[in-house]
Protein backbone atom coordinates (compact mmCIF):
# COMPACT_ATOMS: atom_id res chain seq x y z
CA UNK A 1 0.00 0.00 0.00
CA UNK A 2 1.46 3.34 -1.03
CA UNK A 3 1.02 6.49 1.01
CA UNK A 4 0.84 9.84 -0.73
CA UNK A 5 3.36 12.05 0.99
CA UNK A 6 3.17 15.23 -1.04
CA UNK A 7 1.04 16.39 -3.90
CA UNK A 8 2.34 19.29 -5.99
CA UNK A 9 -0.04 21.00 -8.40
CA UNK A 10 1.03 22.74 -11.58
CA UNK A 11 -1.34 24.56 -13.97
CA UNK A 12 -1.64 21.68 -16.47
CA UNK A 13 -0.26 18.70 -14.56
CA UNK A 14 0.46 17.43 -11.10
CA UNK A 15 3.31 15.57 -9.42
CA UNK A 16 2.78 13.09 -6.59
CA UNK A 17 5.48 11.71 -4.33
CA UNK A 18 4.63 8.19 -3.16
CA UNK A 19 6.27 6.38 -0.23
CA UNK A 20 6.19 2.61 -0.68
CA UNK A 21 8.26 0.25 1.61
CA UNK A 22 11.12 2.66 2.05
CA UNK A 23 11.22 3.73 -1.62
CA UNK A 24 10.29 7.16 -2.87
CA UNK A 25 8.45 7.12 -6.18
CA UNK A 26 7.80 10.28 -8.17
CA UNK A 27 4.73 10.19 -10.37
CA UNK A 28 4.11 12.86 -12.98
CA UNK A 29 0.58 12.92 -14.38
CA UNK A 30 -1.04 15.11 -16.97
CA UNK A 31 -4.80 15.50 -16.94
CA UNK A 32 -6.92 14.40 -19.89
CA UNK A 33 -8.05 17.33 -21.98
CA UNK A 34 -11.83 17.47 -22.02
CA UNK A 35 -13.89 19.56 -24.39
CA UNK A 36 -15.80 22.37 -22.77
CA UNK A 37 -19.52 21.88 -23.60
CA UNK A 38 -20.11 25.63 -23.34
CA UNK A 39 -17.37 26.46 -25.84
CA UNK A 40 -18.71 27.56 -29.20
CA UNK A 41 -17.01 26.17 -32.26
CA UNK A 42 -16.59 28.53 -35.14
CA UNK A 43 -17.83 27.08 -38.41
CA UNK A 44 -17.10 30.33 -40.31
CA UNK A 45 -20.56 30.26 -41.88
CA UNK A 46 -23.14 32.97 -41.29
CA UNK A 47 -26.48 31.40 -40.32
CA UNK A 48 -28.45 34.20 -42.00
CA UNK A 49 -26.64 35.19 -45.18
CA UNK A 50 -24.77 31.92 -45.78
CA UNK A 51 -21.43 33.71 -46.13
CA UNK A 52 -18.51 31.31 -45.80
CA UNK A 53 -14.74 31.18 -46.25
CA UNK A 54 -13.50 32.34 -49.66
CA UNK A 55 -10.13 31.52 -51.15
CA UNK A 56 -7.88 33.80 -53.10
CA UNK A 57 -4.28 34.75 -53.64
CA UNK A 58 -1.85 36.70 -51.53
CA UNK A 59 0.10 38.77 -54.04
CA UNK A 60 3.56 40.05 -53.18
CA UNK A 61 5.30 43.08 -54.66
CA UNK A 62 7.15 40.70 -56.99
CA UNK A 63 3.73 39.38 -58.13
CA UNK A 64 4.26 36.00 -56.46
CA UNK A 65 0.90 34.40 -55.74
CA UNK A 66 0.24 32.10 -52.78
CA UNK A 67 -3.13 30.79 -51.63
CA UNK A 68 -4.92 32.45 -48.72
CA UNK A 69 -8.34 32.45 -47.06
CA UNK A 70 -10.81 35.28 -46.61
CA UNK A 71 -12.79 34.57 -43.44
CA UNK A 72 -16.17 36.24 -42.85
CA UNK A 73 -16.41 38.36 -39.71
CA UNK A 74 -18.60 35.97 -37.70
CA UNK A 75 -19.81 37.10 -34.26
CA UNK A 76 -21.95 35.17 -31.77
CA UNK A 77 -24.69 37.51 -30.55
CA UNK A 78 -27.81 36.96 -28.50
CA UNK A 79 -30.93 38.60 -29.98
CA UNK A 80 -34.42 38.87 -28.49
CA UNK A 81 -37.28 38.11 -30.86
CA UNK A 82 -40.60 39.53 -29.55
CA UNK A 83 -42.63 37.57 -32.14
CA UNK A 84 -41.23 34.28 -30.85
CA UNK A 85 -40.86 35.59 -27.27
CA UNK A 86 -37.40 34.01 -27.06
CA UNK A 87 -33.72 34.82 -26.99
CA UNK A 88 -31.84 33.41 -29.98
CA UNK A 89 -28.05 33.14 -30.16
CA UNK A 90 -26.86 33.39 -33.74
CA UNK A 91 -23.43 33.17 -35.29
CA UNK A 92 -23.90 35.92 -37.85
CA UNK A 93 -21.63 38.10 -39.94
CA UNK A 94 -21.50 41.80 -39.21
CA UNK A 95 -23.46 42.61 -42.38
CA UNK A 96 -26.33 40.45 -41.11
CA UNK A 97 -26.14 42.19 -37.72
CA UNK A 98 -26.55 45.56 -39.38
CA UNK A 99 -29.59 44.23 -41.25
CA UNK A 100 -31.04 42.89 -37.98
CA UNK A 101 -30.55 46.28 -36.33
CA UNK A 102 -32.28 47.99 -39.25
CA UNK A 103 -35.21 45.64 -40.01
CA UNK A 104 -35.56 43.58 -36.82
CA UNK A 105 -34.67 39.95 -36.17
CA UNK A 106 -37.90 38.27 -37.23
CA UNK A 107 -38.21 40.20 -40.52
CA UNK A 108 -34.59 39.41 -41.37
CA UNK A 109 -35.09 35.70 -40.60
CA UNK A 110 -38.27 35.58 -42.73
CA UNK A 111 -36.52 37.24 -45.66
CA UNK A 112 -33.54 34.86 -45.42
CA UNK A 113 -35.97 31.91 -45.18
CA UNK A 114 -37.70 32.95 -48.41
CA UNK A 115 -34.35 33.54 -50.09
CA UNK A 116 -33.10 30.10 -49.00
CA UNK A 117 -29.93 31.25 -47.22
CA UNK A 118 -31.16 30.59 -43.69
CA UNK A 119 -29.56 27.65 -41.87
CA UNK A 120 -31.88 24.64 -41.34
CA UNK A 121 -31.73 24.76 -37.52
CA UNK A 122 -32.83 28.42 -37.52
CA UNK A 123 -35.36 27.82 -40.32
CA UNK A 124 -37.33 25.52 -37.99
CA UNK A 125 -37.95 28.49 -35.66
CA UNK A 126 -39.30 30.64 -38.51
CA UNK A 127 -41.44 27.84 -39.94
CA UNK A 128 -43.28 27.49 -36.63
CA UNK A 129 -45.02 30.87 -37.01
Amino acid sequence: MANIGLLLYAPKAFTAILFCKGYIIYVYCTPIQQNNPNQKTMANICKITGKRVLTGNRVSKANNKTKRKFNPNIQHKKHFCPELNAWITLPACTKAMRTINKNGLYQTLKKAFKKGTLAPDIARLVAVI
